[in-house]
């Protein structure tokens, strides 16, 4: 696992370089993503905002009620509105249950990308290990 972490550890660093800076909010990960930016110097150039709303009252109070916090429309909804709250340059939301000591094939995860120059992008992730750090 650390030697896949450190492969990323250039394109972190070239990241963080860049003048792309903006907001992530994580749910239901355990804040890997803002955890794996934050494992290379610089940081704080790229993530203004790293953020992990885990309770649904904290959800619904930022950002409004939902049916499901794991849900495309929810993930895509919480990128819009982090990007229009900041002059920030993109917007990322996670929203998953990537660990579970269940066998069912439940775990998964939405992702949604919002950039200032309009463009974003979603993506579904199905997470074939159980635990995340098999993931």
């Amino acid at each position: 696992m650390e030697a896949r972490i450190a492969k990323l550890a250039p394109g972190l660093a070239a990241l963080h370089a860049s003048p792309w800076c903006g907001s992530i909010e994580e749910v239901g990960t355990g804040s890997w993503v803002q955890a794996l930016l934050q494992s290379v110097a610089g940081a704080s150039a790229s993530l203004a905002i790293g953020r992990s709303s885990y309770g649904r009252d904290v959800q619904a109070h930022l950002y409004g009620a939902f049916e499901r916090s794991i849900a495309r429309a929810t993930v895509e909804s919480w990128a819009r509105q982090n990007l229009a709250s900041g002059p920030h340059r993109f917007a990322l939301a996670i929203s998953g249950a990537v660990a579970s000591p269940l066998q069912r094939g439940d775990q998964h995860a939405w992702l949604a990308l919002a950039c200032s120059d309009g463009r974003g992008r979603t993506l579904h992730l199905r997470c074939r290990e159980p635990l995340r750090l098999q993931q």
